[in-house]
Formats: C-alpha cells, sequence, structure tokens
C-alpha cells in the first residue's frame, strides 16, 4: 500500500458578501468507475489517502458553511505501480582465452 498525498492548489474566487467558505471535500476513486470508494472533509488543503497498487482519480472542492460547493472541482488522475525489489541475475558473459607455456609444469 502507499499514500496518495494530495493537495488542491487554490486561487481567490469572488462571491456574494456574506459568503462563508467552508471544509475542503477529498474523493478518490477507481479509473473508470465514476462512484469513489472514499471521501474526507477537512479545514486544509491536503489529505491522505491509502491505496493499493492501481489507477486512481481524485477531486477536491471546496464547499460554504452549509455544504454547497463553492467554485470549480479539481481533478486529478494517477497509476500506483507496484514496488519491484532489485537483484541481480545474469545478463551477459566475458571468456578470457589463454595460452599454455610450455615447460611449466
Amino acid at each position: 500500500m502507499k499514500n496518495a498525498n494530495l493537495t488542491i492548489i487554490t486561487k481567490p474566487s469572488a462571491f456574494p458578501v456574506g459568503t462563508k467558505g467552508g471544509q475542503w471535500v477529498f474523493t478518490i476513486g477507481n479509473q473508470g468507475d465514476s462512484s469513489h470508494f472514499d471521501k474526507a472533509a477537512t479545514s486544509d488543503t491536503k489529505w491522505t489517502f491509502t491505496v493499493d497498487d492501481g489507477a486512481y482519480w481524485a477531486e477536491g472542492l471546496r464547499v460554504d458553511s452549509e455544504g454547497s460547493q463553492l467554485g470549480a472541482r479539481a481533478r486529478v488522475e494517477f497509476t500506483v505501480e507496484a514496488e519491484n525489489v532489485l537483484i541481480e541475475t545474469a545478463d551477459t558473459m566475458g571468456v578470457t582465452l589463454s595460452v599454455p607455456v610450455a615447460g611449466l609444469g
């Protein structure tokens, strides 16, 4: 398993006076599937999900104090590759030839 450390890059957006920014909402799902399998709400623009090897999408957005979406939804798609271990194996072979010297033996 690996950690998918998500960060929402923010920008200022104008809203009517009285609008209050609420939490940041993060969702994550498998690529090819539109439904998410995990969701989190936090006051931070960063969140970490633990994932297995595979292909994923993640989305993040801001909601107001009532839970309604504010501004755009950010999305990223990514792949988590299987971890490998490096082990030395045969690649090529070398040979050295020598001529025996007569009389030494």
